[in-house]
């Protein structure tokens, strides 16, 4: 939920890849990712069992969604929510387009989140601050990458940008093994600020990442507690215990 990147592949087939670290309660219950049926589709994540919902899935129409905790900057929690934020990329990735999704989706209620979204050759960031909802068309020929608000202060959040930057001028050829590179080893200077992180009772439980190409698409999921890796698609499903 907290740190995510999308990097584009390849021109000519629309590839990419989106990695997501996420930064937890150790003890937070969750499953590996599995296939779900949704309505008329299927989808693939990782379930958090606490609240049923995800930070990560994909669809078997060619689209992502991706979650962080917070908008724009930190906000204070003001419980009881009516949803569960990690019923958002669900219903994202249900709704018959992203454009219809940020029009009619039901925000109030639901605690302050960033969700990217991913249509083939379509980059969306929608941001919710428990007031207003801002959404936009990116660039999707361009890399990124996002830090929740919620942990990361603006200055750290700036820093690991810079980090972001370098890596990517620094390396001519990006596939997916380098990208979980730098989300297992990319630091900042702290331990609590670093992509893998410690901070008290939280840190980095696991590191999700989606690859598409053409028409795959693949759920590669690293649990860093229990040190096992598994891989999900929608024609086979693939587990390796380290």
């Amino acid at each position: 939920m907290c740190t995510v990147t999308f990097f584009p592949l390849a021109k000519k087939n629309n590839a990419w890849v989106l990695t997501s670290n996420r930064d937890e309660q150790k003890m937070r219950p969750t499953l590996s990712p599995e296939i779900y049926v949704h309505k008329d589709r299927e989808l693939i994540y990782p379930k958090d069992q606490q609240a049923g919902g995800t930070w990560i899935a994909c669809s078997n129409k060619g689209t992502a969604a991706c979650l962080l905790n917070g908008a724009f900057e930190a906000h204070v929690p003001q419980p009881p929510y009516r949803q569960s934020r990690g019923l958002v990329p669900i219903h994202a990735l249900e709704a018959t387009s992203f454009a219809s999704f940020c029009a009619q989706y039901l925000l109030e209620g639901i605690e302050p989140f960033t969700l990217i979204f991913i249509e083939k050759n379509d980059l969306y960031e929608l941001r919710w601050n428990g007031e207003e909802r801002f959404w936009r068309k990116l660039d999707a020929q361009q890399a990124y990458i996002w830090s929740s608000a919620t942990l990361y202060a603006a200055a750290v959040r700036q820093a690991r940008e810079q980090l972001f930057a370098s890596f990517v001028a620094q390396n001519a050829t990006i596939n997916p093994d380098l990208m979980e590179c730098f989300h297992t080893f990319g630091k900042v200077g702290s331990e609590t600020n670093d992509l893998v992180m410690q901070r008290n009772s939280l840190q980095t439980l696991s590191i999700s990442q989606i690859v598409f190409d053409e028409n795959e698409m693949a759920f590669g999921y690293k649990d860093l507690i229990h040190q096992r890796k598994s891989c999900v698609s929608f024609d086979h499903v693939r587990t390796k215990m380290d």
